[in-house]
Order: structure tokens, then C-alpha cells, then sequence
């Protein structure tokens, strides 16, 4: 694996600019990533209360995307709006558009506009406290990490690169 950028998510539009540049995809499917990284890096700062920081890695056939913070996690600020949730109630609520931890149906465009680009041909990956979820050509796959609880919350968008000639 080889480290292209690691960039901390201070300028989210900066950020999501330079991480879709790096992405070999089609203009739609660039514009599609960029808006996404731009609702993670945001929800990084508004909801992480600790830093994050967005990475960029390749290997033989992907590029992953990693964002990344040390907050208390998806289910525990879900959970603040919304006790009675399980923890995987919490990541699924937030994961539906519109499914904010301030119960604002406003916003809530980070992480369904990341899961909306797995129709795209890109996977989707996220960690957090003890759930993992999986998205692949638009369908979730919930799981219950079995090595336990997560600090923060990781997702990963990972690409396949095209093959070479």
C-alpha cells in the first residue's frame, strides 16, 4: 500500500477537491466523490469534537480513501438525540438522508451521499464503536466487529483503478 496524502480535514472544499483529483473516475462520478468527501470532512468537524484527517492510498488495483476521527463514534452522538436506539439503529439512522444526531431534517447528506456512490462502482466502508457496515452496489451489509468497540468512526471509499494495458 502506498501513501499518496494524508490531509487533515480543516478545509473541507480544499480537501475534497484534492481528494477527487486523485481518483482516475468519470467527471459525474469526480463531482459525485468530491461532494461526498466535502459532507464527511464537514461532519468530521461538526460532530467529531476531535481531529480528523482524510487519507489517500493505492495499491496494485484501488484507491482508498480513508476519513478518519477520534471522536466518540457514530452510535454515542446518535444516541444523545435519540437513547432508545441500539447501536445499529444509531449508524442506520445515520446513514438515511435526513438522519442527523440534532434530528434536523436538513442536513444529513455525509454519509448517504458516501453510500451513494457504492451504484457508482465504488465500496463503501465504515467502522464505528462495535458496528461495520458494508456498502456494494447500493445494499448494506450490517456486522458486529467482533474485537470489539471502535474509537471515532473510519470510512473508506474505495475505487478499483482501471486495469493497465
Amino acid at each position: 500500500m502506498i501513501l499518496l496524502d494524508s490531509i487533515p480535514v480543516s478545509n473541507p472544499r480544499e480537501v475534497a477537491r484534492r481528494v477527487a483529483e486523485m481518483v482516475p473516475v468519470e467527471h459525474h462520478h469526480r463531482q459525485a466523490l468530491e461532494s461526498a468527501v466535502y459532507e464527511l470532512c464537514l461532519n468530521v468537524q461538526q460532530w467529531a469534537g476531535a481531529p480528523g484527517r482524510v487519507s489517500v492510498e493505492k495499491d496494485e488495483s484501488h484507491i482508498i480513501l480513508t476519513v478518519q476521527d477520534a471522536g466518540s463514534g457514530i452510535p454515542a452522538t446518535m444516541k444523545k438525540t435519540f437513547p432508545d436506539l441500539t447501536n445499529e439503529e444509531a449508524v442506520a439512522k445515520a446513514l438515511s438522508r435526513g438522519g442527523t444526531s440534532s434530528g434536523s431534517e436538513w442536513r444529513g447528506f455525509g454519509l448517504p451521499s458516501a453510500v451513494d456512490l457504492s451504484p457508482r462502482g465504488f465500496d463503501f466502508y465504515l467502522e464505528t464503536g462495535d458496528v461495520a457496515v458494508w456498502a456494494r452496489r447500493g445494499k448494506l451489509i450490517f456486522a458486529y466487529k467482533s474485537g470489539g468497540a471502535v474509537t471515532g468512526t473510519k470510512i473508506q471509499i474505495i475505487h478499483p483503478l482501471p486495469p493497465r494495458p
